[in-house]
């Protein structure tokens, strides 16, 4: 199924701009993630030992 955007009368730099934010964001939180989970192995680690 293909993705429908609706743009609201957007130009083509505010879709481009709004599509960046989008992809920063969502690689933001990926790293938050990684982050979150490394710690979390880490702290694990801690008690095995």
């Amino acid at each position: 199924m293909a993705e429908v955007k609706i743009t609201a009368n957007r130009s083509d730099e505010e879709s481009w701009r709004i599509d960046r934010l989008e992809e920063v964001r969502d690689l933001m939180l990926e790293e938050s993630l990684k982050n979150v989970l490394a710690l979390h192995d880490h702290k694990a680690n801690l008690y095995v030992d």
